[in-house]
């Protein structure tokens, strides 16, 4: 009897951990899982600065809010008092036959012009009053005319039309930034001249401000408080600041500010 081989084939199947559909299935959900979790960071930071710019935005404008009711105060309360005693003072000068009350009382109504002056130029730096009744322009070249009246600095400024660039609410904090720009100039930079130039073109608000004085290295020390409040200012504005200083060089500042407006 003859006997007939057979060759039986066997497939043995790799277990479903190890074929290639289900490998691509965990390539795909790793994949998914990376980028989900990426998006959620993302967004997470991105909450966390809106949050941060809120707060920081809420906290400038209750800062200005109560430097414009300090400003009404005193330029309505207290500087109307002054002016009540001032004229009393000048009556009584006028109307006192004694020779040395009325050089009393002209030497008081004097004291009260000085101290009601002061009380003046508090109010105005305060709140300065050309903003909210005249406009941003004016009262930047209010504020530089007032600054380059007192200083021996020669200032030179140029300045486009302004009125309208940016949100009315937000018109104060570009004057802050300029404001502390040259109160910089004055206190530190030991300058003999200084320009300042804001542009807009095409959308673009460029803010120049330059100085010949004695500069100093940017990234030498830690930055001080005025500097902090111009960049946070400047963030909150959506725009980009530069300063660029190099000792006995002299500094300029440097602020672009794309308006919303443009379409």
């Amino acid at each position: 009897m003859e006997h007939r081989k057979c060759d039986i084939r066997v497939v043995v199947l790799p277990p479903f951990y190890r074929t290639w559909w289900f490998l691509t299935l965990a390539v795909l959900a790793v994949t998914a899982a990376i980028f989900f979790a990426f998006k959620y960071r993302v967004n997470q930071l991105k909450r966390r600065q809106a949050a941060q710019e809120a707060f920081s935005r809420q906290l400038l404008d209750s800062q200005e809010a109560e430097r414009k009711r300090i400003a009404v105060e005193l330029h309505d309360g207290l500087g109307q008092n002054l002016l009540v005693i001032k004229n009393r003072a000048l009556l009584n000068s006028l109307t006192i036959p004694d020779e040395r009350a009325r050089t009393q009382f002209n030497e008081f109504s004097d004291a009260v012009s000085l101290t009601l002056e002061e009380v003046r130029t508090i109010s105005h730096d305060l709140r300065p009053p050309h903003l909210d009744q005249l406009g941003l322009r004016t009262a930047l070249i209010a504020m530089i005319e007032k600054v380059a009246a007192s200083s021996t600095i020669e200032f030179k400024y140029a300045l486009d039309a302004l009125d309208g660039f940016i949100a009315p609410d937000d018109e104060i904090k570009l004057y802050r930034i300029v404001q502390e720009c040259l109160n910089n100039i004055l206190k530190h930079s030991g300058a003999t001249k200084a320009e300042i130039r804001i542009t807009t073109d095409e959308g673009r608000l460029e803010v120049t401000i330059r100085d010949d004085g004695r500069g100093f290295t940017p990234n030498g020390n830690k930055p001080g408080i005025g500097l902090q409040s111009i960049t946070e200012r400047v963030r909150i504005l959506g725009g980009i600041h530069t300063i660029q200083s190099v000792p006995g060089q002299g500094t300029t500042f440097k602020l672009l500010i794309e308006s919303k407006n443009t379409a």
